[in-house]
Parts: structure tokens; sequence; C-alpha cells
């Protein structure tokens, strides 16, 4: 063998082994994108599952808070009209 024919099968080992090396970066990074797009949806539907339930949350709060204000404001106004008739 001469020196030649070394190099021809050493380059042919290196573009075998290269070709090989991009087809298994495009293969990983095929499944990393779509392990990562599996993995955000699931984020994303825990959080507006989350979301909704500080919204239900909130309404409540919200509707007990208005239900006490109004009562409150009612026993006010009755308070007020019983003072103003008897003065």
């Amino acid at each position: 063998m001469n020196f030649n024919e070394i190099w021809k099968v050493v380059l042919g080992i290196i573009a075998s082994v290269g070709g090989i090396g991009v087809i298994i970066l495009c293969i990983s990074n095929y499944l990393s994108k779509l392990f990562a797009d599996k993995y955000l949806e699931k984020v994303k539907t825990d959080f507006e599952i989350k979301l909704e339930s500080y919204k239900s949350q909130l309404e409540i709060t919200k509707t007990v808070s208005l239900r006490y204000s109004n009562s409150q404001f009612e026993e006010y106004s009755k308070l007020w009209a019983s003072r103003v008739i008897s003065f």
C-alpha cells in the first residue's frame, strides 16, 4: 500500500463516520424538538388549569366581598334612617 491508498482509506473512514454523525445529529435534533414540544404543551396545560382555578377563586372572593359590602351598606342605611327619624 502506498501513501495515496492509505490517504483514501482514511478519508473514506472519516467521511463515513461524519455522514453517520450528521444522520445521528439530525435524528437527535428531531427527537429533542419533539420531546421539548410535548413538555411545553404539558407545562402550558398545567398553567392554564392553575390559571382557571385562580380565576374561579377570585370570582368567589369577589362575590363574597360584594355580598358583604352590600349587606353592610344596607345595615348602615337602616341605622342612619333610624338615627335621622329619632332626632
